[in-house]
């Protein structure tokens, strides 16, 4: 199983997305986005076991910004 970033602009944005995904019992938790994937500064990602494009949708839905996304592994 892989893990993906999503990459959003801030860590109460990255909280919000977290919960929400949480709560749609997916696995999802938060850490400060490496710094050769952060172009904006600040930003934080939600980390996800399934292809992102699966989940942003969601996100999207609910408000979340989202900068972009990238393969951990």
């Amino acid at each position: 199983m892989g893990q993906y970033l999503i990459m959003v602009s801030s860590i109460t944005q990255a909280i919000k997305g977290r919960d929400l995904l949480r709560s749609n019992g997916k696995k999802a938790y938060i850490e400060k986005t490496p710094s050769h994937l952060d172009t904006h500064g600040c930003g934080y990602s939600i980390i996800v076991y399934e292809q992102p494009e699966s989940i942003i949708p969601l996100l999207k839905s609910s408000g979340i910004r989202i900068i972009g996304t990238s393969d951990r592994n």
